[in-house]
């Protein structure tokens, strides 16, 4: 009978995994008269014709079959011609990839994943040589969204072998890889001039929304921006304003704040003073110090020149 097992580079039917039996191929096995018992094929010995995996069409030869009448020999009373089995069946033997690796990416909506490294077989039995051919550069992670160490399922029929012994049976090591949250700028914001007071402080108004965020997601802004720093204290037209995000969170885990959309500037106008001269009449246009009282300088220091 047919025979199957997994390619090991032998002829052996040992650990087949359905093991041949003799059966009668032509002519006829009679009964004992004198016993009642008819006679049976038993045992042999069974050895492929060369070791190499194919399916349906190897051929099983086969030897040493016992005739028995109930535990007794009647091999004596018979000729026995032996024909192989033409049917049989080595399967290939399974053998791992190794040498890949699955790259890091940033958030793209997608499942898609890279992968870089030399495809190597893992397994070959002892005496055999596979080379591995072909491309795996591309792959699939479990997850689209951002997290680190997602499962990542390699695409490996690109790939051929050397050696048709042998099939490629996965990845010898899971591959994995991370993917980290994409940038989205803040919009919506604006720096409001002021006047002159010393300091930096500057006031934003607005809603913040965020801007670039892919395909059909959606990402909201949580929390507000009131504050802000001018670049520079002075008067000036169009200075830098500065804004703290920290306070902001984003509704979607797979983006994060990369500051603002357009840089924020706004004018620091130039504040007043009032100069008041207090004399009584003496024919002179001269003014005293203690005669002049200035308003509006805040920590500053004013020099009064002629």
């Amino acid at each position: 009978s047919d025979a199957v097992k997994v390619y090991d580079t032998t002829t052996d039917v040992t650990g087949a995994t359905t093991a041949p039996a003799a059966t009668l191929y032509s002519g006829t096995l009679y009964t004992n008269s004198a016993t009642g018992y008819t006679d049976t094929l038993s045992g042999g010995s069974f050895a492929y014709a060369n070791p190499n995996a194919s399916s349906g069409n190897k051929v099983l030869n086969v030897s040493g079959v016992s005739i028995l009448n109930d535990s007794s020999s009647a091999a004596n009373n018979y000729t026995i011609t032996y024909v192989a089995n033409t049917t049989s069946t080595i399967t290939a033997a399974p053998i791992t990839i190794s040498g890949l690796s699955a790259s890091n990416k940033v958030y793209d909506t997608n499942r898609v994943a890279a992968l870089s490294g030399t495809a190597t077989a893992a397994g070959v039995l002892s005496g055999d040589t596979v080379t591995v051919s072909g491309t795996a550069n591309a792959g699939t992670f479990a997850s689209a969204n951002v997290a680190n160490g997602i499962a990542v399922t390699a695409d490996l029929s690109g790939l051929t072998l050397s050696n048709t012994n042998y099939f490629i049976d996965g990845m010898t090591s899971a591959l994995s890889a991370n993917i980290t949250a994409a940038p989205v700028t803040i919009s919506g914001l604006s720096a409001s001039n002021k006047v002159y007071d010393t300091n930096r402080d500057a006031t934003i108004t607005g809603s913040p929304t965020a801007n670039g965020a892919l395909g059909s997601d959606s990402v909201i802004v949580i929390g507000s921006v009131t504050t802000g720093q001018f670049a520079s204290k002075n008067v000036a037209s169009g200075i830098a304003v500065s804004i703290e995000i920290s306070g902001l969170t984003l509704s979607n885990s797979n983006y994060f704040i990369d500051g603002v959309t357009s840089a924020l500037s706004a004018n620091i106008t130039a504040a007043p003073v009032t100069i008041t001269i207090v004399k009584d009449y003496n024919g002179s246009t001269a003014v005293a110090n203690n005669q002049i009282t200035v308003a509006g300088v805040v920590g500053q220091t004013l020099v009064l020149t002629a």
